[in-house]
This record gives C-alpha cells, structure tokens and sequence, in this order.
C-alpha cells in the first residue's frame, strides 16, 4: 500500500449494509406472539371467539380457550376469515363448537401451519357448498397439528364435510397427537371427511390415533359421491388409523387419483354403493397432476388389514378404474409390501347377484408381492380377485377360503391371461359354485412358476360343475423354471375335470403332480373339444398323475387321471412321465 493511501481502511458498502441490518434488528422490534384468550362462550361481544378473530392477529398468536359457565360455543353466522399464519387454538380442557349450521373456520391463502387441540368441532356446514368445519386456501406447503379433536356431524353439499384443503402448489400434512375422530360427517360429494386437491399424508406421533368412523359421501353419482373418510391424490398413511364403517357411492373409505401408502392400517366395515368397499383408485393417465400412467400402486409397511368391507357390484375392498375420458389407460394395481409388512384381506364381499371380486376389481393387471393374504372373501365372480388385465403376478401369495357363488373361487380373469407364480404361492379350501374352484380364465390361460418356490392348489373345490382348481376357456400352460414345483392336491368337482378343465390345448412341463384329485369325470384334467371334429393335445414332461379318480358310474364317464372328449385327440410325453 503506498503512503497517503487510505482506500483499505474504508470500509466495504456490503460490510456498512450488514452492520446496518443488524443495528436495526437490535433497535427495532418484532412483532410480539400474543395469547388471546376466549372466556365466553357467546357468539359475539367482549371475551368471545368471533371477537378475537374480528380483532388483530398475528403470525404465531395462540387462541385459548378457559371459559366459564359452559364449554359450548354456538354459532349463528359462519366466523370471519382468517389470514394469518401459524395460529394455536385449544386449551387444557375441551371445547365444543357448534357450527349450528355454520362454517367454524375459514383460513386464506396466508395459512401454512394450524395446531387445534382438545376442540370438538359439531354440526357446522360448508360456505359455498364445500368445507363444512375448516376450510383452508393455502397458497404453499400446509401442516395441521391435531390434539384430542373431535370432527362430528359436518355436512357439506359438494366436498368435505369435516377439513377442505384446496389451493396452490405443496403437500397437506396433518400431523396428530392423542386421539383424533372423524364422525358421522357428510357430504353429498367427495370426501365425507377430508378433501384436497393434492397429495395428503396423515401421521401420528407420540402413541396419537386418528380414527374415521360413519362418514360418507351420500350421493348416487360415480366418481362425484366418492371417498366416504377422504378424497385425495396420494394418500399417506402412517400408523395407528383406522378406517371403520364409511360409506361412499365409489371408494367407502378413501378416492385416490393417485397412490396409496399404508403403515399398520385398518380398514373394516367400510361400504360403497357401487364400487370400492374400502378403497377406490382411479386412473387418469397422463392427466393426472402426478402423473403415472401404468398403474395404481398400493405400498404397505407393517401389518395392514381389511376386514369386512362390502360393496354392491365391484371390489369388496378394493377397486381400481380408468377414466378413459380424462386420459386413463389402466386399472392396473401393484401390491408391494416392503420391510418384512404384511396385507390381509379377510371377509370382504360384493353382494350383487353378478358381484365382481370380493377383494379386488381391477380394470387392468394385477400384481401382489410377498405377505399378502386372501382369506374368506366372497363375490359371484372372483371371490378374491376379478382381472379384465392380462399380465398378472403373484408373490408368496396365500388365498385360503375364498367363495365366488358363480364363477372362480379365488380368482376370475375375464380374458386370456399370464400368471407368474415366484415364491411360494398357495390355494387352498377356495370354492366356485361352478367353474374354477380355485381360477377361471375366460380365455387361455398361461401358469408359469419360477425360481425354486412352490405353487400350490390344495382342497379346491367347483362344487356343481368343472374345474376344480382350474378352469380354462382356451389353451393351459403350465411351466416351472429354476426348479420349481406346482402340485395339485385333492381338489374336486362336481361333474367334471377335478383339478383342470380346459377347453383348448393342454401343455404341462416338467415338475407338476396331480394327486388325489377326483370329479365323476377326468379326476384330474379334461380337454373338451368344441361339437364336431376337433384336435386337442396334451403335452406332458414328467408329469406325475397318482390316485386321481373319476367317480361317476354313468355310462362314458371315466378318465381316472385325462379325460379327452373331442376328437383325433393326442398326448404326447417327453422325459418320465407316472400315472400311478
């Protein structure tokens, strides 16, 4: 630096604008974070809630309640707007307010995070048809923190009777502590409880619950009067939820244009009019606002049950569907269990006269990963699962006890399809009324098993027809490969084909055994030719047939193991083939 030059003692311009800030912090004061507090229970006038709110507020301020002579507040007109941020409501003992037919609380786009705790929110109903208790317009990212509060008997005309959450960009996060309900709240549209036009997660901390019970969405119109607890796009669910007795037209619990995510959840006794007991996912394809064309997904950690949810005509539990007029192009689902989470579903039902999937209804593929369970659900078609899809895979599934009253004990494809087997997959005790015990494929039907695992068909039963594990429209192939096996096991029907009917070309490679199995004719497998001359071929690969039997004394009747009832039929065996 030469002498006399001063320019590196001066200081910056950005250091003198930093001391500057900070001198300014320390001389000027923030807006204090003020605790209001509510003493009266009267709609309006000094120590009131409506005078609070129609007072000043600020970001931050709490709201308590500590009133004298009565805990309830009853509304006469819906509370003014509020457009400030973070606000606390509650106190240390509960407080009832009754909307009296009112909207309770409106919050602008300012909103980004509310605590309500020990609050009973009663009998409000939404302003301009929709949000019935809590209407939120957030313009961001939103968090509600629930203690101890009480959502009952809201009503909205359009959507969600208890909390609305419809604005801008972000997620919708309600956070609870201690024990949250939803009760008997209504709406004629979507989301009895719960509306948002976004992603919602619900969680619980610290032991909380939160429980929807008897909400509904009560209109008659499909896709309209949906998602008896929730409608939404995702739905997060961390554990210690249940969903009990909701109803909806479609989707008795939840109506998803998205994505579901569960940890631990129960849902029971829910119901839809038409389709979706429990849950209802619809498809909108590249339309979406998270868009997935391919599928609907349904991710579980933990232990996840459905019990005894009920729809009239599809999906006792589950539906899924594309909204092809909105850029839907599947109904495909995906069930995948991660972290050792299993899936049951246990006494579900369609109680239509032609039912479709006591479980599920997919209007597209459906694939189920490892820990799912299908137990005691009942439909006319598919008694656990009814398929319009093709390509279809099982995982270390288990289907045990299921009825269809008409057509496939466990599962009904209503089309050609492709089943993989991986793992070890089993039915067992399933019952068809007629066809397909166990599975009914409308067309031809492809079984291939791979990795070492096994696929078994156990104690199947059609009871007055064919195909006690399997019926076939078409061709059946069945495949191992890695050294897997599928056995069929003591499975019966009533007239014919004790474990497989089909009415094409029959093709079974190695590793396959047939033992046990009995009808009064073809104990174990019939290929029925169509009237007049027909060829028909049965391909065999160390195949093992032992004591099947044909139990019918009418004249004709027979095969103890194959049965071949067309014309210039043929079998033909590669490797050690055994009828035993």
């Amino acid at each position: 630096m030469a002498v006399g030059d001063s320019s590196m003692l001066r200081p910056s311009n950005q250091v003198l604008v930093a001391v500057l800030f900070v001198f300014l912090l320390t001389c000027v004061p923030l807006v204090a974070q003020t605790t209001h507090t509510v003493t009266s229970n009267a709609d309006s006038g000094a120590g009131s809630l409506r005078a609070i709110l129609e007072g000043t507020l600020n970001d931050g301020d709490t709201i308590l309640f500590n009133i004298l002579g009565g805990n309830t507040i009853t509304l006469s007109s819906p509370l003014p707007q509020i457009n400030v941020n973070d606000l606390t409501f509650g106190g240390t003992t509960p407080v009832i307010i009754d909307g009296d037919g009112n909207r309770i609380f409106d919050f602008g786009n300012s909103v980004s995070r509310l605590s309500l705790t020990n609050i009973v929110v009663d009998g409000s109903a939404g302003t301009g048809a929709f949000g019935g208790a809590i209407h939120c317009a957030p313009a961001r990212n939103i968090t509600l923190l629930l203690d101890g509060v009480r959502f009952q008997n809201n009503t909205a005309t359009s959507r969600s009777a208890a909390i609305e959450i419809f604005g801008g960009g972000g997620t919708r996060i309600l956070t609870n502590t201690g024990i949250t309900v939803f009760d008997g709240n209504a709406t004629n549209g979507s989301g009895g409880a719960i509306n948002t036009n976004l992603n919602l997660t619900l969680e619980n901390i610290d032991g909380g619950t939160i429980l929807f019970v008897n909400n509904a969405a009560t209109g008659a119109i499909d896709y309209y009067s949906s998602g008896g607890a929730i409608s939404t796009v995702d739905l997060f669910v961390g554990s210690g939820v249940t969903f009990d007795a909701n109803t909806a037209h479609v989707g008795g619990a939840a109506y998803l244009l998205g994505d579901l995510s569960l940890d631990s959840i129960l849902f029971q006794n829910n119901t839809a009019a038409n389709m979706g007991g429990a849950v209802f996912f619809v498809d909108m394809g590249s339309n979406r606002i998270f868009p997935n064309p391919s599928f609907s997904t349904l991710t579980n950690t933990g232990n996840t049950n459905f019990i005894g949810n009920t729809a009239t005509n599809q999906g006792g539990a589950i539906a899924t569907y594309a909204l092809a007029g909105h850029g839907g192009t599947t109904g495909a689902l995906v069930i995948t269990n991660t972290d050792g989470g299993t899936i049951t579903f246990t006494g579900n039902r369609t109680t239509a006269a032609d039912g479709q999937g006591g479980a599920i209804d997919a209007e597209g593929d459906v694939t189920v990963g490892q820990g799912v369970t299908f137990d005691d659900n009942l439909a006319a078609y598919g008694g656990a699962i009814y398929s319009t899809g093709t390509d279809h895979l099982l995982d270390s599934t288990t289907f045990q006890n299921n009825t269809a009253t008409d057509f496939g004990g466990a599962i009904f494809f209503n089309s050609e399809a492709v089943l993989t087997s991986t793992g070890n997959t089993t039915f067992t005790n399933n019952t068809a009324e007629h066809h397909g015990g166990a599975i009914i494929a409308m067309d031809a039907l492809n079984i291939t098993n791979v990795g070492s695992g096994t696929l078994k068909f156990t104690d199947n039963q059609a009871v007055s027809s064919v195909g006690g594990a399997i019926y076939a429209g078409g061709d059946v192939v069945l495949a191992n490969t890695g050294g897997g096996t599928i056995t069929f096991t003591d499975n019966t029907a009533g007239s014919t084909s004790g474990a497989i009917y089909s009415g094409g070309n029959v093709s079974i490679g190695s590793g396959v055994t047939f033992d046990g199995n009995s009808a009064e004719q073809a104990g174990a497998i019939q290929l029925h030719g169509s009237p007049g001359p027909s060829d028909r071929v049965l391909s065999l690969n160390s195949t093992t047939f032992q004591n099947n039997v044909a139990t019918g004394t009418r004249e004709g009747y027979g095969g103890g193991a194959v049965y071949f009832s067309g014309r210039d039929d043929t079998l033909s065996n590669a490797g050690n083939t055994v009828f035993h």
